[in-house]
């Protein structure tokens, strides 16, 4: 798309491909780019990790798809937040509005967009599944 904007997931490609950089949990950081733009720094992305631990502890909630790309001064950090499903819609936009508010504090200027998924629909778990909570059960 055109817009300039981040647009997460499989759905929402760029035209000529996926210009996002997919952070694995389970892959050595830094991460390689798939087509454009290059992958944020490994202190770069470990400050993001950092921050999404702390809420995955704190508030219940788990995370997936977390993509992040640098393009000349520019950085852009997008990922699929997972809620309780009997969460409201403003708390878990509040929410989101928190972590995107740390993840800028831990890399200040950079683009954060998160997507609002429920944690317990089947559905929200695609093939990059959610991170895994402790690192032993990361495989390797």
């Amino acid at each position: 798309m055109a817009d300039g904007r981040i647009h997460p997931g499989p759905h929402h490609r760029p035209a000529g491909g996926d210009a996002h950089c997919l952070v694995r949990p389970d892959a050595d950081l830094p991460v390689r780019p798939r087509i454009a733009g290059a992958a944020l720094p490994a202190e770069d992305n470990a400050g993001i990790l950092r921050v999404l631990e702390k809420y995955r502890l704190s508030d219940g909630v788990d995370f997936h798809d977390l993509r992040t790309r640098q393009s000349g001064a520019h950085r852009f950090v997008s990922l699929h937040l997972l809620v309780p499903g009997d969460l409201s819609v403003k708390a878990a936009h509040d929410l989101a509005d928190r972590i995107e508010a740390d993840i800028q504090a831990a890399l200040p200027g950079a683009a954060v967009s998160t997507h609002i998924e429920p944690l317990d629909d089947p559905a929200s778990y695609h093939p990059s599944g959610p991170m895994p909570t402790e690192p032993t059960q990361r495989p390797r």
